[in-house]
């Protein structure tokens, strides 16, 4: 289920957004997953580092 939301971004911010979504994309389409991939790779991260500290035994 989808959640509408509004976000203030700079005008230099958004003219990068839209050309790297190109047409084939919309602007909400091209930042979700933007978020989707940076969520995964900091939970990734969080989670290695709670395995290295368990690891090491302290």
């Amino acid at each position: 289920m989808k959640e509408k939301t509004s976000i203030t971004l700079s005008k230099d911010l958004l003219a990068g957004v839209d050309r790297l979504a190109g047409s084939k994309q919309s602007r909400s389409a091209f930042i979700e997953r933007l978020l989707r991939k940076y969520l995964k790779d900091r939970m990734n991260r969080e989670a290695e580092g709670v395995l290295e500290y368990q690891a090491s035994g302290e």
